[in-house]
């Protein structure tokens, strides 16, 4: 076995925080850097633009930035930190006359202190910033009587090769305290770190911490720690030197700090990875029931979330300038929140009429306008007009739609209910790269319905009693578009894409009895013939509102379309949803892979499903457990999945299987959140898929009680935001978190359910590049052991895989333990096929095997995972292909289930036999490799026969 450790990026990190403490002792008045920034309210650095001047008015260009609190000024120099410490003092003025109090006097005393980097190069061109505050800053002094003006502010700092091979990172975390970090690079060497301390009274170091002593109070640098790929490594401060110097023409001390990080004689040769933690979690209700619908951020990663509540009272949170409704309109009102990206509320208001509201969505568009859309039966519903966008004053059917707009002081512009003279709901709502939202949602209405023409639009005509319909818009409200989707019978539409082009995305589920619903060919992945009763469906429009394919998706019972999102890498398209199928048409990409409907005990099993943009079914898998899992129903739809910028897939459940698969972000790394049994009844549930469809991260979510939904939402940082329900029946349980820093936070349980708020810290490993194309990973049962397969297309630096299981028991999941190392192919553009018998199965009923390929630079991916169910060793034939889609070659692989030869047959469209191999039973798995080059584009039907039965039929795509 090879043992790799490995060190690419180390962090050094210190946290700044400060402790008042009673002192008796004040320093002596020292000239301090003038900077009096007394508008700024939010936590950044102001860069120095030529505002600042020292004492004599005089400019200070070896000052680079500016940051102050009530209690804290700080500079960022050209040798490193300026730092002040101050303390306020009210004293009466007393009128000399009367002796009454006319004013207080109010004193000031700092005390100074520097922190140098000896031997750095702190060069201004070197800084980078990031993430900007929104205030803005004017600046009119004696010496720039024009002004200096709209300085903005930021909240981190990059300075790089402060030391060779060494960056200085000063920011501030999401709980707005005061961080720095020395990212050494290759070659660079740690110890070059040397902290120069210039202070009035010594410096100790005192558990772990380093003390800064003021006469006004301690400064503690907080306990450093280093991270690794999958480790942290014990970092501590070392005082090198410390002797009494003359500091600002008085007595002091000058102290020389460095750090000890225990990685002697270890190649620095990784990256940094920084795992995703749980950095805030809380609950948030009244006294009855509140629910989170939907969650979004703005370019300020502010936090929005939408649903409804039943609770009077309810915690609301006035803003000034944005809409605020006090009163409880009904028996459930919609319910909006906004917070800042450290969680601190900013607004929280009621918005409904006497009936009731449900808010489903929430985005923003790039000036940090708000959308909203839901449904109400309120006849009162606070509806508002503003001369410009679409505008209907009343309700006229049983449930209205509801599209609501603010703008980002939450102030309202419109306000509008969306229907016709019957029930009306809104589920979907996206934003494109061109000014417009759609809206998707279902319709019982036959009149009165506001469908508006346009050039390819479908169908202004519902034809059965429910059906779907889209609706397009201006960001300003002025409706473009709005059509029917459906056939003569019932069908929903519950969500709604865009991609890159502006090409919209519609997904949903059909009845059984539709016979004209409109379906598109676009030569993929289509099927026209219903399996079931329900069947999910996914159609796309082009950007002008023209159909360019719609296709059923589903087994032999129930399935519903409840989810889309677009790959913002590749275009493809997600449909996520839930299936009661025994038989959805799986498809292993080579990534995670269950094909089997697990579920035991009821009805229920999640399903994702990803095409290609221009509709090829590229990958098909169950997501489930034992048990149920819950997904949106007729009454409610939330949102369950998210896309970040990595391509990285998010999705999100409510779940009672105690045996769905987890991972732990970054192999287990300290830090991440990482739960694997379920902790009550029902637990919430999510997942992350990288964009070759492995399994990257999973985890339950929740405490002892009832915990369902999950609404979730990526920010710009690729930070997590997950919005539920909580029932917080032993509030020990659950993961509340308080980061501190004003965010709320309540660990108390209030009503029947309470709406709950997490947010997770992004992690680096979700955006890295996979070193082998993975076509197929696969695990059969055998009578006396697991048959475990991959086939790779290419292979880029591979040095080995790690073969790795985790059994399902009844308290859930095991570690992953390690079944076999086996050589990779190094570099190779040529298809390999590993294979491995595992025979340590006599505690193996249901699991899990997955791979991780190490590079012979020690770095490591993850693919998989792929379950395996041990209960019937007498297997059902499994056929995998690929590629699909293929162009000159294809390979069909499968499991022999007998010792009877076997047929293989390939029909083209028109019915033609265009292939057939008759294959005898050599070995477990038959792989036979299809020459297609001279066959003609398009679709192909696999059969594959013993002598008596067809066993399974496939779908291939040649392109």
């Amino acid at each position: 076995m090879k043992i790799f450790v490995r060190i690419l990026l180390i962090v050094c990190t210190g946290l700044l925080t400060i402790q008042l403490q009673a002192n008796s002792k004040y320093s002596t008045e020292k000239e301090p850097i003038s900077f009096t920034p007394k508008a700024n309210t939010q936590t950044g650095f102001v860069p120095n633009n030529g505002q600042l001047t020292n004492h004599k008015g005089e400019a200070v260009p070896d000052v680079y930035f500016a940051f102050s609190t009530h209690d804290l000024n700080m500079w960022i120099c050209k040798t490193g930190l300026v730092c002040q410490v101050k303390k306020y003092t009210e004293e009466p003025k007393n009128d000399t006359k009367t002796g009454e109090n006319t004013e207080d006097n109010i004193s000031v005393t700092w005390e100074r202190f520097d922190i140098d980097l000896l031997n750095a190069n702190i060069k201004k061109e070197n800084i980078i910033t990031e993430n900007p505050n929104d205030v803005e800053f004017n600046y009119y002094y004696a010496h720039c009587p024009n002004g200096i003006l709209n300085v903005k502010s930021y909240r981190k700092i990059t300075i790089s090769d402060v030391y060779p091979g060494i960056d200085w990172v000063i920011y501030f975390d999401e709980g707005s305290n005061l961080k720095y970090d020395f990212i050494v690079h290759p070659g660079a060497d740690y110890k070059d770190i040397q902290l120069l301390y210039k202070t009035k009274n010594p410096v100790n170091i005192d558990n772990g911490q380093l003390v800064i002593h003021t006469d006004i109070f301690d400064v503690h640098d907080n306990e450093p720690v280093s991270f690794l790929q999958s480790d942290t490594i014990d970092t501590k401060y070392t005082i090198h030197q410390q002797s009494e110097a003359n500091i600002y023409g008085e007595s002091g001390y000058e102290t020389i700090v460095g750090f000890q990080c225990d990685i002697e004689d270890v190649n620095i040769n990784d990256d940094l990875i920084i795992d995703p933690a749980l950095y805030w979690c809380t609950a948030y209700g009244g006294g009855s029931w509140d629910y989170a619908f939907g969650v979004c951020t703005d370019a300020s990663n502010n936090i929005y979330v939408v649903g409804l509540t039943y609770s009077d009272p309810f915690p609301l949170q006035a803003l000034g300038g944005a809409f605020n409704q006090a009163a409880y309109g009904g028996v459930k009102d919609g319910l909006i929140q906004k917070y800042s990206s450290t969680g601190m509320l900013l607004w929280c208001t009621y918005y409904g009429g006497t009936g009731g509201e449900k808010f489903y969505r929430v985005k923003c568009d790039a000036s940090d306008n708000i959308y909203i859309v839901g449904e109400t039966t309120a006849s009162d519903f606070p509806v508002w007009d503003d001369g410009t966008a679409y505008h209907q004053a009343a309700l006229s059917g049983g449930d209205e739609g509801v599209i609501l707009k603010f703008d980002n002081t939450g102030a309202r512009v419109f306000a509008t209910y969306f229907g016709g003279d019957n029930s009306d709901v809104i589920s979907g709502l996206v934003l494109d790269n061109n000014n417009h939202f759609y809206i998707v949602g279902e319709s019982n209405s036959s009149a009165a319905f506001p469908v508006f023409n346009r050039a390819g639009a479908y169908n202004d005509v519902n034809a059965a009693v429910t059906d779907p319909f889209l609706a397009m818009f201006n960001l300003d409200g002025t409706q473009v578009w709005a059509t029917y989707l459906g056939g003569d019978f019932n069908d929903r539409a519950y969500a709604v894409a865009v991609d890159a082009a502006d090409n919209v995305f519609v997904a949903g589920y059909i009845d059984v009895n539709n016979t004209n619903f409109p379906f598109v060919d676009n030569g993929t992945y289509y099927v026209t013939t219903m399996s079931s009763t329900i069947d999910a469906f996914i159609m796309k429009f082009n950007s002008a509102g023209a159909m360019v394919w719609s296709t059923l998706f589903g087994g032999t019972s129930h399935e519903y379309g409840y989810q889309l999102e677009v790959n913002p890498l590749t275009q493809d398209v997600y449909m996520y949803g839930l299936t009661y199928s025994t038989d959805l048409p799986v498809t292993n990409s080579g990534g995670f892979y269950d094909p089997t409907y697990v579920n035991n005990t009821g009805p229920g099993d999640g399903y994702i499903a990803r095409f290609s943009n221009d509709g090829a079914l590229q990958w098909c898998t169950y997501l489930g457990g034992d048990d149920n899992e819950y997904f949106p129903g007729l009454n409610s739809t939330w949102q369950q999945t998210a896309v970040d910028a990595c391509g990285n897939f998010y999705c999100a459940l409510s779940t009672y299987s105690t045996d769905i698969p987890t991972m732990n972000s970054c192999d287990n790394a300290t830090g991440g959140y990482d739960d694997n049994s379920i902790n009550g009844a029902e637990d919430q549930y999510f997942a992350v898929f990288d964009q070759t469809d492995n399994m990257v991260w999973g985890t339950y979510f929740g405490g002892d009680g009832v915990d369902p939904k999950g609404a979730v939402c990526i920010d710009s940082e690729g930070n997590l935001i997950l919005a539920g329900m909580f029932t917080m029946t032993t509030p020990a349980t659950y993961p509340l978190t308080d980061p501190g820093g004003g965010a709320y936070f309540d660990n108390t349980a209030n009503g029947s359910y309470d709406l709950s708020i997490a947010k997770f810290t992004a992690a680096s490993c979700l955006c890295q590049i996979l070193p082998v194309e993975m076509v197929s990973f696969t695990a059969y049962p055998q009578t006396d052991y697991n048959l475990v397969r991959w086939v790779t297309a290419s292979e880029t630096n591979s040095d080995y895989f790690i073969l790795e299981r985790s059994i399902i028991t009844e308290n859930g999941t095991t570690d992953w333990e390690t079944v076999q190392i086996i050589n990779g192919a190094g570099n190779s553009n040529e298809t390999n096929t590993y294979t491995f018998k595992d025979y340590n199965v006599n505690d193996f009923a249901k699991g899990y095997y997955r791979l991780k390929q190490i590079d012979y630079d020690g770095k490591y991916a993850y693919y998989g995972p792929v379950s395996i169910d041990r209960s019937n060793t007498d297997n059902e034939i499994e056929v995998n292909i690929y590629p699909n889609p293929a162009s000159n070659n294809v390979n069909i692989e499968f499991l022999n289930p007998s010792e009877d030869p076997n047929n293989i047959f390939i029909y083209n469209v028109a019915g033609q036999m265009v292939y057939e191999k008759q294959v005898i039973n050599s070995e477990s798995v038959i792989n036979e490799t299809i020459n297609t080059e001279n066959w003609e584009r398009g679709c192909y039907y696999i059969m594959i026969r013993n002598s008596t039965n067809l066993l399974e039929t496939k779908k291939l795509i040649l392109q």
